[in-house]
């Protein structure tokens, strides 16, 4: 009886080392939206994208981001949602947007933030990504044949924008009316 309370106190005590092992090991940490870190350099640079790594779709799926994929919106309409809801209830929130275009091999990451009142978006394309924050996020839609929507989102100083103000800059060799504004455009 001796021997066999040995036995089990034995293999309860291994089944526990395993246990901690497959949790320190098997359980690699996840870069989800709730990890990015809304923080800067000594010239006031964002820095959030210092660990950044390239991953697939499915991977940035399982991490919750919102997805453009050669400039539909593939994944995370849910995320981006909650995102603005927060916002909108003044809570400070934070989603990353993974940009894909597979035929030219095109990758970015766009982190946007809500903090004190305030929208910021940092590019992984840009060298210099300079905190600045914007008082209005717009969400700006058209309708297109066949159900597909072109859209542009919009942190901008300008409390009311469209999506032809928007469009006509765009299209304008004098652009003046977004040209203070981060856009990131995409097809739903």
């Amino acid at each position: 009886m001796i021997q066999q309370f040995k036995n089990n106190h034995a293999i309860r005590a291994t089944l526990l080392v395993l246990f901690i092992f497959l949790l320190l090991t098997g359980c690699s940490k996840k870069n989800t939206n709730n990890d990015l870190e809304f923080t800067f350099d000594n010239n006031n640079n964002y820095t959030g994208f210092k660990n950044a790594k390239k991953m697939s779709v499915s991977d940035a799926i399982k991490n919750g981001y919102y997805i453009s994929e050669n400039g539909y919106i593939v994944s995370g309409e849910d995320k981006w949602d909650e995102f603005v809801n927060k916002a909108n209830d003044n809570t400070e929130t934070q989603i990353r947007m993974m940009k894909i275009v597979e035929d030219k091999d095109y990758l970015e990451y766009i982190d946007f933030f809500y903090r004190d009142e305030l929208y910021y978006a940092f590019s992984s394309n840009t060298s210099d990504s300079v905190k600045v924050g914007y008082k209005y996020l717009h969400v700006l839609e058209e309708s297109k044949e066949n159900d597909i929507k072109m859209f542009f989102i919009v942190l901008s100083n300008e409390e009311k924008l469209t999506y032809n103000q928007v469009m006509a800059d765009l299209l304008s060799s004098q652009a003046n009316d977004v040209n203070d504004s981060i856009l990131v455009w995409g097809i739903k």
